[in-house]
């Protein structure tokens, strides 16, 4: 069964997306799940309007990579 992440595991990954998200206006709408050993996580990520896709998407990478390498 699902479950939301405990909240020390979500002030984790609030902490490394917060780290990671230089050039990135917000981040807001932070949802986990948990599903056995796996956790979901889903936010929306603000970034400015004259910023690239490519600009965009690197953050989004930039992001992704640490919380793979951070949150188990």
């Amino acid at each position: 069964m699902d479950e939301a992440s405990t909240a020390d595991i979500l002030a984790r990954i609030r902490a490394v997306i917060t780290s990671n998200a230089a050039g990135a206006l917000q981040v807001h709408d932070l949802r986990t799940r948990a599903a056995g050993r796996v956790t979901f996580i889903e936010f929306h990520l603000v970034v400015p309007g004259g910023m690239t896709v490519t600009a965009a998407h690197d953050i989004c990478d930039r992001i992704e990579h640490a919380l793979t390498e951070s949150i188990e």
